[in-house]
């Protein structure tokens, strides 16, 4: 599990430095990784579930008016949302493969 908490404000230039909304931002991670030769006798076999949820879009819109935006982490508000769901099987020689929804900017 893993909580992020972030505080920001534009202090100076942008679209506004006095909205308050979008300062306080946050999410969590639940991450979940389930070794499929101990729970069922399925050699090299793995199964891996990331769910993340968040409140608040941070100050991107409101207040600097960004649409790239300045803090990665702001999602909006989501409860939960699987982000990423596969089944992994090892195969000779190091090699394995993923099946399922990955993410593919990390991982590998």
């Amino acid at each position: 599990m893993g909580l992020t908490q972030i505080y920001q404000q534009n202090i100076r230039g942008g679209m506004s430095t006095h909205r308050r909304s979008g300062r306080y931002q946050g999410g969590y991670d639940l991450e979940m990784d389930f070794d499929l030769e101990k729970l069922a006798g399925v050699k090299g076999g793995r199964v891996y579930v990331l769910a993340e949820g968040s409140w608040s879009d941070g100050i991107d819109i409101s207040s600097i008016g960004s649409i790239f935006g300045a803090n990665a982490d702001a999602a909006g508000y989501q409860a939960v949302v699987v982000t990423q769901l596969f089944y992994e099987q090892a195969l000779c020689d190091g090699l394995w493969v993923r099946i399922g929804k990955i993410d593919l900017t990390g991982g590998f």
